[in-house]
């Protein structure tokens, strides 16, 4: 099983596989950055940040970095 569908099996959207994964690779990074590396639109990663800070995968260390936190099993 890849680490993409690992995280779809916990429950991650398309975009919360991408953004983790990103971070995962190369963090702690800003939310410009992520979407340069990602591909995706800078609006809608901060979006994504935003509610995975909130369900608990992703820590916001200031600055405007991040870095992603160990999914539950």
């Amino acid at each position: 099983m890849t680490d993409y569908d690992k995280l779809k099996h916990l429950g991650f959207s398309q975009y919360e596989i991408t953004c983790y994964l990103t971070l995962a690779a190369r963090h702690p990074i800003n939310g410009s950055q992520l979407s340069s590396i990602s591909g995706m639109a800078r609006s809608r990663v901060y979006d994504v940040l935003r509610n995975m800070v909130r369900k608990g995968l992703v820590l916001d260390i200031g600055g405007g970095l991040y870095v992603p936190l160990p999914p539950d099993e």
